[in-house]
Protein backbone atom coordinates (compact mmCIF):
# COMPACT_ATOMS: atom_id res chain seq x y z
CA UNK A 1 0.00 0.00 0.00
CA UNK A 2 2.37 2.54 -1.15
CA UNK A 3 0.52 5.98 -1.64
CA UNK A 4 3.14 6.66 -4.49
CA UNK A 5 2.03 4.15 -6.46
CA UNK A 6 -1.05 5.52 -7.06
CA UNK A 7 -1.55 8.51 -9.34
CA UNK A 8 -3.54 10.72 -6.72
CA UNK A 9 -4.46 10.42 -3.04
CA UNK A 10 -8.04 10.17 -3.56
CA UNK A 11 -6.92 6.33 -5.59
CA UNK A 12 -5.15 5.55 -3.03
CA UNK A 13 -7.60 5.75 -0.42
CA UNK A 14 -10.06 3.85 -2.14
CA UNK A 15 -7.76 1.20 -2.86
CA UNK A 16 -7.30 0.69 0.71
CA UNK A 17 -10.64 0.70 1.12
CA UNK A 18 -11.74 -1.48 -0.86
CA UNK A 19 -9.15 -3.89 0.68
CA UNK A 20 -10.34 -3.21 3.97
CA UNK A 21 -13.91 -3.92 2.70
CA UNK A 22 -13.22 -7.18 1.18
CA UNK A 23 -10.81 -8.13 4.17
CA UNK A 24 -13.36 -7.62 6.48
CA UNK A 25 -16.65 -9.76 4.48
CA UNK A 26 -15.04 -12.68 4.09
CA UNK A 27 -15.15 -16.08 5.76
CA UNK A 28 -11.94 -16.96 4.85
CA UNK A 29 -8.74 -15.21 2.78
CA UNK A 30 -6.01 -17.11 1.15
CA UNK A 31 -2.57 -15.60 0.84
CA UNK A 32 0.13 -16.60 -1.11
CA UNK A 33 2.71 -16.26 1.48
CA UNK A 34 2.59 -16.45 5.50
CA UNK A 35 4.83 -12.44 5.37
CA UNK A 36 1.70 -10.89 3.51
CA UNK A 37 -0.59 -13.03 5.89
CA UNK A 38 1.29 -11.96 8.74
CA UNK A 39 1.43 -7.71 7.22
CA UNK A 40 -2.40 -7.87 7.08
CA UNK A 41 -3.01 -9.62 10.69
CA UNK A 42 -0.50 -6.90 11.96
CA UNK A 43 -2.80 -4.70 10.21
CA UNK A 44 -5.79 -5.18 11.68
CA UNK A 45 -7.11 -6.03 8.16
CA UNK A 46 -8.18 -9.55 9.26
CA UNK A 47 -8.16 -12.43 12.25
CA UNK A 48 -5.85 -15.24 12.51
CA UNK A 49 -8.28 -17.49 12.25
CA UNK A 50 -10.19 -16.17 9.08
CA UNK A 51 -6.38 -16.04 7.06
CA UNK A 52 -4.82 -19.18 5.50
CA UNK A 53 -1.32 -19.44 3.56
CA UNK A 54 -1.50 -21.50 0.45
CA UNK A 55 2.19 -21.43 -1.54
CA UNK A 56 2.09 -20.73 -5.72
CA UNK A 57 3.01 -23.60 -7.50
CA UNK A 58 6.33 -22.87 -9.55
CA UNK A 59 6.76 -25.81 -11.54
CA UNK A 60 6.04 -23.96 -14.82
CA UNK A 61 7.89 -20.80 -14.67
CA UNK A 62 9.62 -21.31 -18.07
CA UNK A 63 7.02 -21.92 -20.40
CA UNK A 64 7.57 -23.13 -24.71
CA UNK A 65 6.87 -20.62 -26.02
CA UNK A 66 5.91 -20.29 -30.54
CA UNK A 67 9.37 -19.94 -31.90
CA UNK A 68 12.85 -20.54 -29.67
CA UNK A 69 14.55 -17.95 -27.74
CA UNK A 70 15.96 -15.18 -29.89
CA UNK A 71 18.37 -11.74 -28.90
CA UNK A 72 16.22 -9.02 -27.46
CA UNK A 73 16.85 -5.55 -29.64
CA UNK A 74 19.26 -3.44 -27.76
CA UNK A 75 21.07 -6.40 -26.83
CA UNK A 76 23.75 -5.87 -29.28
CA UNK A 77 25.32 -3.17 -27.55
CA UNK A 78 27.32 -5.59 -25.45
CA UNK A 79 28.80 -7.25 -28.21
CA UNK A 80 28.95 -10.69 -26.70
CA UNK A 81 30.07 -9.29 -23.38
CA UNK A 82 29.04 -11.23 -20.18
CA UNK A 83 26.04 -9.13 -18.37
CA UNK A 84 23.94 -9.41 -15.00
CA UNK A 85 20.16 -9.18 -15.64
CA UNK A 86 17.62 -6.95 -13.68
CA UNK A 87 14.19 -8.59 -14.69
CA UNK A 88 10.79 -6.99 -13.66
CA UNK A 89 8.83 -3.41 -13.23
CA UNK A 90 10.84 -0.19 -12.46
CA UNK A 91 8.81 -0.01 -8.89
CA UNK A 92 10.78 1.63 -6.37
CA UNK A 93 10.69 -1.42 -4.03
CA UNK A 94 12.55 -3.49 -6.76
CA UNK A 95 15.28 -1.78 -5.84
CA UNK A 96 17.19 -1.29 -9.23
CA UNK A 97 19.59 1.35 -7.78
CA UNK A 98 21.31 -1.24 -5.56
CA UNK A 99 21.77 -3.08 -9.20
CA UNK A 100 24.08 -0.32 -10.75
CA UNK A 101 25.70 0.02 -7.48
CA UNK A 102 26.41 -3.57 -7.15
CA UNK A 103 27.62 -3.53 -11.38
CA UNK A 104 30.51 -0.78 -9.92
CA UNK A 105 31.14 -2.70 -7.03
CA UNK A 106 31.81 -5.83 -9.42
CA UNK A 107 33.58 -3.74 -11.93
CA UNK A 108 36.19 -2.97 -9.24
CA UNK A 109 37.02 -6.64 -8.53
CA UNK A 110 37.82 -6.83 -12.37
CA UNK A 111 34.38 -8.25 -13.65
CA UNK A 112 34.58 -7.03 -16.96
CA UNK A 113 30.75 -6.99 -17.47
CA UNK A 114 26.97 -5.28 -18.05
CA UNK A 115 24.02 -4.68 -16.21
CA UNK A 116 20.61 -5.00 -18.64
CA UNK A 117 17.42 -4.12 -17.13
CA UNK A 118 14.75 -5.80 -18.90
CA UNK A 119 10.85 -5.26 -17.56
CA UNK A 120 8.09 -2.15 -18.61
CA UNK A 121 8.34 1.25 -17.07
CA UNK A 122 5.37 2.22 -14.62
CA UNK A 123 3.42 5.41 -14.53
CA UNK A 124 3.72 6.42 -11.67
CA UNK A 125 6.52 5.16 -7.57
CA UNK A 126 9.22 4.15 -9.99
CA UNK A 127 12.67 4.52 -9.61
CA UNK A 128 13.39 6.75 -12.49
CA UNK A 129 14.92 9.58 -10.95
CA UNK A 130 17.40 7.56 -8.30
CA UNK A 131 18.47 5.45 -11.31
CA UNK A 132 19.34 8.50 -13.06
CA UNK A 133 21.23 10.04 -10.28
CA UNK A 134 23.28 7.27 -9.76
CA UNK A 135 24.03 6.59 -13.38
CA UNK A 136 24.83 10.52 -13.75
CA UNK A 137 27.54 10.43 -10.53
CA UNK A 138 28.98 7.38 -12.41
CA UNK A 139 29.32 7.92 -15.72
CA UNK A 140 32.22 4.83 -16.71
CA UNK A 141 29.69 2.74 -14.22
CA UNK A 142 26.47 4.05 -16.67
CA UNK A 143 28.21 3.15 -19.90
CA UNK A 144 28.04 -0.29 -19.21
CA UNK A 145 23.94 -0.61 -17.93
CA UNK A 146 21.22 -0.76 -20.91
CA UNK A 147 17.43 -0.92 -20.62
CA UNK A 148 15.76 -2.48 -22.83
CA UNK A 149 11.95 -1.86 -21.38
CA UNK A 150 9.17 -4.13 -21.86
CA UNK A 151 10.41 -7.91 -23.77
CA UNK A 152 8.41 -10.58 -25.61
CA UNK A 153 8.57 -13.91 -23.62
CA UNK A 154 11.01 -15.08 -25.87
CA UNK A 155 13.77 -12.55 -25.68
CA UNK A 156 12.72 -13.10 -21.98
CA UNK A 157 13.78 -16.67 -22.24
CA UNK A 158 17.09 -15.30 -24.10
CA UNK A 159 17.94 -13.50 -21.74
CA UNK A 160 18.01 -15.90 -18.68
CA UNK A 161 19.70 -18.58 -20.40
CA UNK A 162 22.02 -16.35 -21.16
CA UNK A 163 22.77 -14.33 -18.34
CA UNK A 164 25.69 -14.79 -15.76
CA UNK A 165 22.98 -14.10 -13.12
CA UNK A 166 19.69 -12.70 -12.00
CA UNK A 167 19.77 -9.53 -9.71
CA UNK A 168 17.05 -9.85 -7.53
CA UNK A 169 17.36 -6.34 -5.10
CA UNK A 170 13.54 -6.30 -3.93
CA UNK A 171 13.03 -4.87 -0.43
CA UNK A 172 9.84 -6.51 -0.24
CA UNK A 173 7.71 -9.13 -1.76
CA UNK A 174 4.26 -11.01 -1.76
CA UNK A 175 5.84 -14.07 -2.84
CA UNK A 176 9.02 -14.17 -4.86
CA UNK A 177 8.74 -15.96 -8.20
CA UNK A 178 12.03 -14.35 -9.71
CA UNK A 179 14.84 -17.30 -8.39
CA UNK A 180 12.62 -19.82 -9.31
CA UNK A 181 12.57 -18.65 -12.78
CA UNK A 182 16.63 -17.75 -12.73
CA UNK A 183 17.16 -21.40 -11.23
CA UNK A 184 14.22 -23.07 -14.14
CA UNK A 185 17.04 -21.41 -16.42
CA UNK A 186 19.99 -22.67 -14.91
CA UNK A 187 20.98 -19.47 -13.79
CA UNK A 188 21.91 -18.14 -10.39
CA UNK A 189 20.02 -15.38 -8.32
CA UNK A 190 21.39 -12.58 -6.16
CA UNK A 191 18.25 -11.77 -3.56
CA UNK A 192 18.08 -10.77 0.29
CA UNK A 193 16.83 -12.97 2.77
CA UNK A 194 13.16 -10.65 3.87
CA UNK A 195 9.60 -10.87 3.63
CA UNK A 196 8.66 -13.90 1.57
CA UNK A 197 12.04 -14.75 0.34
CA UNK A 198 12.87 -15.85 4.06
CA UNK A 199 10.40 -18.28 4.21
CA UNK A 200 10.91 -19.99 0.69
CA UNK A 201 14.45 -19.81 0.68
CA UNK A 202 17.50 -20.83 3.37
CA UNK A 203 19.24 -17.92 4.61
CA UNK A 204 22.41 -19.09 2.89
CA UNK A 205 21.26 -18.65 -0.59
CA UNK A 206 20.71 -14.92 -0.20
CA UNK A 207 23.76 -13.22 -1.06
CA UNK A 208 22.51 -9.77 -0.55
CA UNK A 209 23.72 -8.67 3.11
CA UNK A 210 22.43 -5.73 4.83
CA UNK A 211 22.54 -3.79 1.40
CA UNK A 212 26.40 -3.67 1.48
CA UNK A 213 27.36 -3.63 -2.74
CA UNK A 214 31.09 -4.49 -1.94
CA UNK A 215 29.93 -7.41 -0.08
CA UNK A 216 27.16 -8.68 -1.80
CA UNK A 217 30.23 -8.06 -5.01
CA UNK A 218 32.60 -10.58 -3.09
CA UNK A 219 29.75 -12.87 -2.36
CA UNK A 220 28.50 -12.63 -6.14
CA UNK A 221 31.53 -13.12 -8.32
CA UNK A 222 32.03 -16.61 -8.28
CA UNK A 223 28.73 -17.72 -9.54
CA UNK A 224 28.96 -15.72 -12.21
CA UNK A 225 30.92 -18.18 -14.04
CA UNK A 226 30.68 -21.92 -14.35
CA UNK A 227 31.55 -23.81 -11.41
CA UNK A 228 30.39 -25.61 -8.20
CA UNK A 229 29.39 -22.47 -6.29
CA UNK A 230 27.11 -21.13 -9.17
CA UNK A 231 25.86 -25.10 -9.77
CA UNK A 232 24.87 -25.43 -5.43
CA UNK A 233 23.06 -22.34 -5.39
CA UNK A 234 20.71 -23.01 -8.49
CA UNK A 235 20.36 -26.86 -7.31
CA UNK A 236 19.31 -25.40 -3.80
CA UNK A 237 16.65 -23.19 -5.52
CA UNK A 238 15.45 -25.80 -7.57
CA UNK A 239 15.12 -28.22 -4.59
CA UNK A 240 13.44 -25.01 -2.49
CA UNK A 241 11.02 -25.31 -5.20
CA UNK A 242 9.89 -29.16 -5.44
CA UNK A 243 7.01 -28.90 -2.85
CA UNK A 244 5.56 -25.69 -4.74
CA UNK A 245 3.23 -27.84 -7.28
CA UNK A 246 0.10 -26.33 -8.41
CA UNK A 247 -1.58 -30.06 -7.91
CA UNK A 248 -0.09 -29.49 -4.20
CA UNK A 249 -1.82 -25.84 -4.46
CA UNK A 250 -5.25 -26.69 -5.91
CA UNK A 251 -5.40 -29.61 -3.08
CA UNK A 252 -4.75 -27.43 -0.24
CA UNK A 253 -7.35 -24.72 -1.96
CA UNK A 254 -9.76 -27.72 -1.52
CA UNK A 255 -9.22 -28.40 1.87
CA UNK A 256 -9.16 -24.68 3.24
CA UNK A 257 -12.86 -24.13 1.03
CA UNK A 258 -14.41 -27.48 2.51
CA UNK A 259 -13.14 -26.33 6.39
CA UNK A 260 -14.80 -22.94 5.77
CA UNK A 261 -17.79 -25.12 4.82
CA UNK A 262 -17.89 -26.87 8.14
CA UNK A 263 -17.09 -24.38 10.36
CA UNK A 264 -20.24 -22.03 11.38
CA UNK A 265 -20.86 -18.38 9.64
CA UNK A 266 -18.79 -15.64 10.58
CA UNK A 267 -20.14 -12.42 12.76
CA UNK A 268 -18.46 -10.85 9.11
CA UNK A 269 -20.16 -12.73 6.39
CA UNK A 270 -23.79 -12.47 8.78
CA UNK A 271 -23.25 -9.16 8.88
CA UNK A 272 -23.07 -9.34 4.64
CA UNK A 273 -25.59 -11.33 4.23
CA UNK A 274 -27.64 -8.79 6.24
CA UNK A 275 -26.18 -5.66 4.06
CA UNK A 276 -24.64 -4.23 7.38
CA UNK A 277 -20.86 -4.54 6.13
CA UNK A 278 -20.54 -4.44 2.45
CA UNK A 279 -21.21 -2.03 -0.98
CA UNK A 280 -23.63 -3.57 -3.39
CA UNK A 281 -22.51 -4.05 -6.83
CA UNK A 282 -24.56 -0.87 -7.31
CA UNK A 283 -23.26 0.76 -4.94
CA UNK A 284 -20.09 0.28 -5.92
CA UNK A 285 -20.86 1.40 -9.05
CA UNK A 286 -22.42 4.45 -7.94
CA UNK A 287 -19.39 5.43 -5.19
CA UNK A 288 -16.39 3.14 -6.24
CA UNK A 289 -13.26 4.18 -7.85
CA UNK A 290 -14.10 6.45 -10.92
CA UNK A 291 -17.95 6.16 -9.57
CA UNK A 292 -20.87 7.30 -11.74
CA UNK A 293 -22.31 9.13 -8.72
CA UNK A 294 -21.01 13.02 -8.86
CA UNK A 295 -19.58 13.96 -5.95
CA UNK A 296 -22.28 17.29 -5.25
CA UNK A 297 -25.10 15.17 -5.47
CA UNK A 298 -23.25 13.05 -2.71
CA UNK A 299 -24.72 15.38 0.15
CA UNK A 300 -27.80 16.20 -1.14
CA UNK A 301 -29.36 12.24 -1.84
CA UNK A 302 -27.07 11.91 2.21
CA UNK A 303 -29.76 14.72 3.48
CA UNK A 304 -33.00 13.47 1.56
CA UNK A 305 -31.90 9.61 2.33
CA UNK A 306 -31.72 10.24 6.36
CA UNK A 307 -35.02 11.91 6.44
CA UNK A 308 -38.08 9.49 5.77
CA UNK A 309 -40.39 12.14 4.56
CA UNK A 310 -37.83 13.39 2.46
CA UNK A 311 -36.93 9.72 1.04
CA UNK A 312 -41.09 8.75 0.87
CA UNK A 313 -41.33 12.13 -1.60
CA UNK A 314 -38.10 11.99 -3.72
CA UNK A 315 -36.56 8.52 -3.54
CA UNK A 316 -39.82 6.48 -3.92
CA UNK A 317 -41.13 7.76 -6.98
CA UNK A 318 -37.84 7.07 -8.46
CA UNK A 319 -37.85 3.46 -7.23
CA UNK A 320 -41.20 2.76 -8.77
CA UNK A 321 -40.38 4.75 -11.88
CA UNK A 322 -37.94 2.51 -12.57
CA UNK A 323 -39.45 -0.83 -11.93
CA UNK A 324 -41.92 0.50 -13.97
CA UNK A 325 -39.79 0.77 -16.63
CA UNK A 326 -38.01 -2.38 -15.74
CA UNK A 327 -40.93 -4.16 -16.20
CA UNK A 328 -41.99 -2.34 -19.82
CA UNK A 329 -38.80 -3.15 -21.41
CA UNK A 330 -39.38 -7.00 -20.35
CA UNK A 331 -42.62 -7.05 -22.14
CA UNK A 332 -41.45 -5.21 -25.07
CA UNK A 333 -38.47 -7.36 -25.43
CA UNK A 334 -38.77 -9.70 -29.14
CA UNK A 335 -40.03 -12.98 -28.02
CA UNK A 336 -39.98 -11.77 -23.71
CA UNK A 337 -43.45 -10.40 -23.71
CA UNK A 338 -45.45 -13.26 -24.88
CA UNK A 339 -43.47 -15.76 -22.68
CA UNK A 340 -44.24 -13.71 -19.76
CA UNK A 341 -47.67 -13.33 -20.25
CA UNK A 342 -48.23 -17.04 -20.95
CA UNK A 343 -46.41 -17.72 -17.62
CA UNK A 344 -48.79 -15.11 -16.03
CA UNK A 345 -51.93 -17.26 -17.85
CA UNK A 346 -50.35 -20.33 -16.32
CA UNK A 347 -49.42 -19.00 -12.97
CA UNK A 348 -53.59 -17.68 -13.10
CA UNK A 349 -54.66 -21.25 -13.96
CA UNK A 350 -52.99 -22.52 -11.10
CA UNK A 351 -54.13 -20.28 -8.57
CA UNK A 352 -57.45 -20.43 -9.69
CA UNK A 353 -57.19 -24.52 -9.88
CA UNK A 354 -56.19 -24.44 -6.05
CA UNK A 355 -59.12 -22.74 -5.50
Amino acid sequence: HNASYFESATAWFEYRQTTIDALENVDLALFISQHSADDAIANGLIDAERAEVIHLGVEQLIPVPDQPPVAPPGIEQLAGAPFVLCLGTNFSHKNRVFAIRLLAALRELGWDGWLVFAGPHAASGTSEDAEQAELDADPENAARVVDLGPVEEAEKLWLLANTAAVVYPTTHEGFGLVPFEAAAAGAPCIFASHTSLAELFPPELALITAWDEQETARATLPLLTDGPERDQQVSAVLAAGEALTWPAYGASLLDAYRAMLELPSSAYSLLTRQGQGAVSREGYWLVGPEGLLETRYERPLLAISSRPALAFIFLRPLEWGYRAMYKVSRLLRPGKGASDREQSDRTAGRSTDKR
